[in-house]
């Protein structure tokens, strides 16, 4: 962990989306007590029952929230990349984490206390502000995300969730297996391979050389058409960019 300096030059803005929305002087105010580290691809960066004591800004790679059922198993809720935050609730008041947080793919982030934070958020009610609002966006993901497991068919959510992973990755290809997407839905990998199948079919002709286990934009895009098309036409952005009062540019 090293201490980093954010710049304010409109050709290298920081790539958080969060920190790059915030005002040259707010970010003056946060520069001493920000570190940047990089966190292996599985690490748990914070459990049930744990206390937050750092925050998270991701400025590349994926995580994702948990939620753990009583007998164990356990459910992805939301993901979150680098237009959010992990753990603000801590920016508000001490606070004993209620899901897991995984890194989905090896992350880099800013990262802060979340005793400086609470200290900094007193002092300036942007903070504040913006970690309502990130609480509010992870609300939002999981309400989705429950209206997606009730209503729609695991290719529907299979092709909900590489598009979302797709734009938080800014890249066409999603370091994904089928393993881990099996695990991000809660079902079996034959289920997630014969959903990737159905979508592969629609796209045959045109894909070629798809590795097993690495999924392309444009596979799901168009194999998805159909499909992909009402989930995400009824769902907002899983990055909040659509919220009143709040608009982060997107990070280059």
């Amino acid at each position: 962990m090293h201490q980093i300096f954010l710049h304010r030059d409109p050709g290298h803005p920081p790539q958080n989306a969060l920190l790059a929305a915030m005002a040259g002087c707010l970010l003056q105010s946060l520069e001493p007590f920000l570190s940047i580290v990089s966190v292996p691809s599985g690490t748990v960066i914070y459990d049930v029952g744990n206390e937050i004591d750092r925050v998270y800004f991701p400025t590349s790679g994926l995580a994702s929230l948990q939620f753990i059922m009583r007998d164990g198993r356990v459910i992805d809720t939301a993901i979150i990349g680098r237009n959010g935050a992990l753990g603000v609730m801590a920016g508000i008041a001490r606070y004993e984490s209620k899901d897991r947080c995984v890194a989905r793919s090896p992350l880099t982030s800013i990262t802060i206390s979340s005793l400086d934070l609470r200290r900094l958020v007193h002092e300036h009610r942007e903070l504040e502000t913006m970690c309502f609002i990130q609480m509010d966006r992870v609300l939002s993901q999981t309400q989705r995300s429950a209206a997606c497991y009730a209503l729609h068919t695991i290719e529907m959510r299979l092709a909900n969730c590489l598009l979302d992973a797709s734009e938080m990755f800014s890249s066409d290809t999603i370091p994904f297996t089928q393993d881990m997407i099996a695990e991000m839905l809660a079902v079996r990998r034959t289920s997630i391979s014969e959903a990737a199948g159905q979508l592969m079919e629609r796209k045959l002709s045109t894909i070629n050389g798809v590795r097993l286990g690495y999924w392309s934009r444009q596979l799901v895009e168009i194999g998805a058409a159909g499909l992909a098309g009402p989930v995400r036409a009824g769902c907002p952005p899983p990055d909040g960019r659509h919220h009143r009062g709040w608009h982060p540019r997107t990070p280059r």
